[in-house]
């Protein structure tokens, strides 16, 4: 992109902040530019130049504007009382920035400006989850494959038992009215209540998460509204299934087909792999 670039553009490319945060230098290569000396001390200037800032800014701290109007004597800083990072968001915002473009005139008074802000809505009630920030994390990063593929082979696991020993039995006992030798088979409840609560599970999670979103999108910055918290419990009878399934699974299975056992192991195996996924993934750091 850079070779399409006009000359002016590319001279003032070493001077632009790109969000992977590359240093002047590397900036200056891209644009294939040669700088004898990299500038790391601020030029005092006495250009007319508005700053702003929001006092509840996370990523660039009011403390920096605070700095940095030091070295230009010739600004105003409007320091937003109520906002964050995006503290141009506003109508007092809009209106000294208009009248600065037009006339170069700083702000005189503002006093009473910066006090009509929108008043910040605190989000309380939340609980920490190191599971979904770090998935959440990942997923900002372009890594949502490492979530996706074993969450979904997991799951896969747990539809093949949760579906097919139902749709195996329907057709089973069609045939039995036909053909009356066919033996008459137990079905293993327990394995596929455990399949329908690993299930349930996880449409409640994803409703956590996308209630979570509604109510403000930083917070799976954290983890979860606290509201919503009481959904991990349901992985305690999960886990207490798994462990009881594998322990009695002479008993439960020997009775029956060589396709109902299948169907059964698959489940069984599908719930181990989301327990572990979710263990390893740390989403039940809530306990």
């Amino acid at each position: 992109k850079v070779q399409n670039l006009n000359a002016f553009t590319k001279k003032l490319m070493p001077y632009m902040l790109l969000p992977n945060l590359k240093t002047t230098a590397e900036l200056a290569e891209m644009s294939g530019i040669t700088l004898d000396t990299i500038q790391q001390i601020p030029i005092p200037s006495k250009i007319p130049v508005l700053l702003s800032t929001g006092v509840y800014d996370p990523i660039t701290p009011t403390e920096n504007t605070t700095i940095t109007s030091k070295y230009l004597t010739n600004s105003k800083l409007l320091a937003f009382p109520e906002d964050s990072h995006w503290s141009k968001g506003n109508d007092c915002y809009e209106k000294k920035a208009t009248t600065f473009y037009k006339t170069t005139e700083l702000p005189t008074n503002a006093k009473t400006c910066l006090e009509k802000g929108i008043p910040i809505e605190y989000v309380v009630n939340i609980t920490d989850n190191k599971g979904i920030v770090q998935l959440g994390s990942q997923m900002l990063m372009g890594k949502e494959n490492n979530i996706y593929i074993p969450l979904g082979i997991s799951l896969l696991l747990v539809l093949i038992n949760f579906l097919g020993v139902p749709v195996y039995r329907l057709i089973r006992r069609f045939k039995r009215k036909n053909e009356k030798d066919i033996n008459r088979e137990t079905f293993n409840w327990l394995p596929w209540i455990m399949n329908f609560l690993v299930l349930c599970f996880v449409g409640l999670l994803a409703a956590a998460i996308m209630a979570s979103i509604k109510r403000n999108s930083f917070i799976l910055g954290f983890g979860l509204l606290s509201s919503w918290t009481w959904i991990f419990w349901m992985m305690i009878p999960i886990i207490l299934l798994l462990i009881f399934t594998f322990v009695k699974r002479i008993n439960i299975s020997n009775k029956n087909s060589f396709a109902s056992k299948s169907f059964t192991i698959v489940g069984w195996l599908g719930t181990l792999f989301f327990v572990s996924l979710m263990m390893y993934w740390d989403v039940l750091s809530f306990f």
